[in-house]
């Protein structure tokens, strides 16, 4: 009588033999074979065996087995042969599959980045203010896809214009969806609190007990006053404006009342300091993605030489900005821009 086969049940002792050694095996005896002398091969009543290995593009994906249960109907080398031109042509198959359902999913990751993009994109500012006596110009380049920093031109009632500027820490979609966040959380504590340093203030209590695990964000937050031609600075462990001089003296702002994250400390109380602006004076935001710019020998831009740059610019805000970024390029000049960094530069300029 036949024997009864259970198709399920395999020798592991040569499936590994076979994996172990990357070697394909034929044995017209498998009993006697002193390769596998084991109680698999036996009780399964193997009487010839072959069995070849799967190549793939990383190694090995597998092996493929074929046993004889029948005296008489054993293995010859052209069967191997032809089991392992089969198994080449199952083995090109499943790594053109493999990569088949990667360029899928890849393909859907990009659909879904680009869309999370345009969303991110939405929430920056389409038009800069038009406001008697001012210029305004910004710039917004991410070196990645998605990100966290952001930017935000937000009138307010009496006649005030409100300029954030900020960073979530990280980078990718999770920052962009705090990012995302702070847009709208930024633009209500602005419209609902008093002062600018109380607007910051109650955001970051908000953002304290919002579930930021260890994330925090910076934020740089300047209130424009045209009818007193006056700034109010507050600064949450953002790094601080600069300030032109109509003689083109440049000088850090806001340091005195600056302040941590947001996101740490629930009970930290920020400050605000107000500054007259000069005609003809100049008042630069910007992220780390400016200073921290990196050359080709790893040098970073530096907060010095963005002052420069920005004491020696010439012409309105918009040249300014160019006349940095100018300078930035040639830095980097025959090196990429600093993947994990977003350059993100604006500028108020006081025309009276």
């Amino acid at each position: 009588d036949e024997p009864e086969i259970d198709s399920a049940r395999i020798s592991t002792t040569i499936l590994r033999e076979v994996i172990d050694n990357q070697r394909a095996i034929l044995s017209d005896n498998a009993p006697k074979d002193p390769r596998f002398l084991s109680e698999s091969v036996a009780n399964l009543r193997i009487r010839s065996v072959m069995c070849v290995p799967l190549p793939c593009q990383e190694g090995l994906r597998g092996a493929i087995q074929l046993d004889s249960f029948r005296l008489g109907a054993m293995f010859s080398n052209d069967d191997l042969d032809l089991l392992a031109a089969v198994c080449v042509q199952a083995a090109l198959a499943l790594d053109n599959a493999q990569l088949h359902r990667s360029a899928r999913e890849r393909g859907g990751l990009e659909r879904e980045l680009e869309l999370v993009t345009q969303v991110q994109l939405g929430f920056l500012p389409s038009e800069r203010p038009r406001i008697p006596g001012y210029q305004f110009a910004d710039h917004y380049a991410p070196a990645q896809s998605v990100g966290g920093d952001f930017f935000d031109y937000l009138p307010l009632p009496d006649g005030r214009l409100a300029i954030t500027v900020g960073d979530v820490a990280g980078k990718g979609v999770s920052a962009a969806l705090l990012m995302a966040r702070m847009y709208s959380d930024v633009r209500y504590m602005l419209l609902s609190q008093p002062t600018p340093a109380q607007a910051v203030t109650q955001l970051n209590r908000q953002l304290s007990g919002g579930g930021l695990g260890h994330r925090f964000i910076t934020l740089g937050l300047a209130v424009l006053d045209p009818r007193g031609n006056t700034v109010t600075l507050v600064t949450a462990g953002h790094l601080p404006p600069l300030l032109r001089s109509p003689g083109h003296h440049v000088r850090q702002v806001g340091i005195d009342v600056a302040g941590i994250p947001l996101g740490i400390d629930a009970a930290i109380e920020y400050r605000q300091n107000t500054l007259a602006l000069e005609p003809g004076s100049a008042l630069l935001l910007y992220t780390d993605g400016v200073t921290e710019s990196m050359n080709k020998v790893r040098t970073c831009y530096g907060a010095e030489r963005l002052s420069r740059q920005f004491a020696s610019a010439r012409g309105d805000v918009e040249q300014m900005i160019e006349t940095i970024l100018d300078d930035i390029d040639q830095d980097r000049k025959s090196t990429r821009l600093n993947s994990s960094h977003t350059v993100i530069s604006y500028a108020v300029f006081c025309l009276k």
